[in-house]
């Protein structure tokens, strides 16, 4: 009777012991981006299929979630990410192909930490892959692969086309990351002709052995002044430091560090 009663104890202990991983998931800790696209606030976020503003869906009735996200999605799908605050955030597998907007975007004084799992593709065909405007931080790591793509003009993760000084990047942990500018814009940095406001420098920092990135621009000639894989471009106005340190693996398919007063520090 005593084992029998020991065991039943243990099972509700067992059971006790998961319903917080039950309610976290109910929360939203795993969503489907193929649901609509996401926007994430610093304690809810909100899903929904409509094109709205980060405004617009900070209107609308959101899911109340403290903690990390999970997202995932089959297909090329024409949703993406905003995130507003600080998010911890895991993309497993995921593709995102998107029409109207960058595919990621972290919005200005935002910090989005992106660790990727499996083989995962954002493209947007519009504008900057992973946007990271000004006062913005992307901490990039994982085990698994990110394949991200511009649209012209527009870096494969970075800032906008016109208006829009850089934020920080950080890639390290082993991931491995291949990046595509779009015509006249850097794979990884800022984007083309960087006027309209005041210029103040922006970062990009890869770490860490068996970090691996290949960044090649787009632009229409190899000799083009404009073409540059890591940095800015020759004529914005922002300036990047650029670091490359601790055993990291770089392949830059047109050149590290364009802009005149970019500078580069190897280790």
């Amino acid at each position: 009777m005593r084992k029998r009663i020991l065991c039943t104890l243990l099972a509700l202990g067992l059971l006790l012991a998961m319903l917080p991983v039950t309610a976290a998931a109910a929360a939203g800790n795993t969503l489907d981006l193929s649901k609509g696209n996401i926007f994430i606030f610093e304690n809810y976020y909100v899903q929904t299929t409509d094109k709205l503003s980060v405004e617009e869906a900070d209107k609308r009735p959101h899911v109340q979630h403290q903690g990390a996200y999970y997202i995932t999605g089959t297909g090329k799908l024409d949703y993406y990410i905003s995130v507003s605050g600080s998010c911890d955030m895991t993309i497993d597998s995921l593709q995102i192909r998107k029409t109207t907007a960058s595919a990621i975007v972290v919005n200005e004084g935002s910090t989005l930490n992106l660790r990727v799992v499996g083989e995962n593709s954002l493209v947007s065909t519009r504008l900057t892959g992973i946007y990271v405007p000004e006062s913005a931080t992307l901490n990039l790591s994982g085990s698994g692969s990110l394949e991200v793509k511009g649209a012209d003009k527009f870096p494969g993760i970075g800032a906008g086309k016109n208006y829009s000084n850089l934020g920080t990047i950080n890639i390290f942990g082993g991931v491995q990351v291949k990046a595509y500018g779009g015509a006249n814009a850097p794979a990884i940095g800022g984007g083309y002709v960087g006027t309209g406001k005041t210029p103040k420098r922006g970062t990009i920092s890869i770490s860490g052995k068996g970090t691996y990135v290949y960044a090649k621009s787009q632009a229409g000639r190899q000799s083009d002044s404009r073409k540059c894989a890591i940095g800015s471009t020759y004529d914005t106005v922002e300036s990047v430091d650029i670091s490359i340190t601790n055993g990291a693996t770089v392949e830059a398919m047109g050149g590290i560090g364009g802009g005149k007063d970019d500078t580069l520090k190897l280790d």
